[in-house]
């Protein structure tokens, strides 16, 4: 058993020593490294740095800096250079038209009924007219789109649109309309143009049939009256016309019961 224990030992004492060593040699040559790393190089006098070489540019003629005077950027008397308005073509000018003659149709029929403004707001009633496309209906070969108008009142404010017109301004006399850039004034009575009132009718007594008026104290004539027939019998008789093939017109028997032609009246 003795024997043993010293066999193990032994061999724990030699492991224990070559792991020493293998750490002794590993921290000797980090040394040795770190020193070497730590020594300047050496530079060969053969290699020499590349030299830079500056163009030399020569410097602008003091004329070429008046565009920046005479265009300076931040002068108080700079002006915007707008583009030259092209003159509008045929087309252009027509299409203009066609619009043109559209707003004043709805203008036409646009009515600024009241205003109400306040300390913080101010809204006004409109009447308009909207067109509304009806979807297409097949007729045959074609196909026809109608527009159907419809009336609207609302009350609108600074803001708001009308149809293709904006609100932009509410005054006690008026609203400003803006559409495609042109301004137009809504005016709450426009001296030049009346609007047309419906007629008032007037209030009296009971119509009289018949066209003519009554008498006081009298009763007015009846309107339908049968016109009476008198109790004389007429003597007259008939008479036939000649016939073409005898000599002499026949006369026709008399009318022994003549009463039933004429009735008369009983009082």
């Amino acid at each position: 058993m003795i024997s043993r224990i010293w066999l193990i030992n032994i061999v724990l004492a030699f492991f224990v020593a070559f792991l020493g060593f293998r750490a002794y040699c590993v921290w000797s040559r980090e040394t040795v490294d770190m020193h070497t790393n730590l020594r300047p190089k050496e530079v060969s006098q053969s290699v020499q740095p590349p030299e830079f070489k500056l163009d030399k540019q020569p410097l602008p003629q003091e004329k070429d800096y008046a565009v920046l005077i005479d265009q300076n950027l931040f002068s108080p008397e700079r002006k915007e250079v707008l583009p030259e308005d092209k003159e509008p073509t045929k087309a252009q000018e027509k299409q203009y038209a066609i619009e043109q003659k559209s707003l004043d149709r709805v203008l036409d029929k646009m009515v600024l009924y009241g205003l109400v403004i306040t300390e913080d707001s101010a809204e006004a009633l409109v009447s308009y007219v909207s067109y509304e496309p009806q979807p297409l209906v097949q007729r045959g070969r074609r196909l026809n789109s109608k527009k159907v108008t419809v009336g609207e009142t609302k009350w609108v404010k600074s803001g708001d649109m009308i149809g293709d017109f904006k609100v932009t301004k509410i005054e006690s006399d008026k609203i400003r309309l803006e559409v495609k850039g042109h301004d137009y004034d809504l005016l709450l009575y426009d001296r030049e143009n009346l609007k047309p009132h419906a007629p008032i009718k007037a209030k009296g007594g009971p119509t009289v049939v018949g066209g003519t008026e009554s008498k006081v104290g009298q009763a007015p004539n009846p309107v339908n009256k049968k016109p009476s027939l008198t109790g004389k019998r007429s003597t007259a008789l008939p008479q036939s016309p000649t016939s073409e093939s005898g000599p002499a017109a026949r006369q026709r028997p008399a009318i022994k019961n003549n009463a039933n032609l004429l009735t008369p009246t009983r009082e």
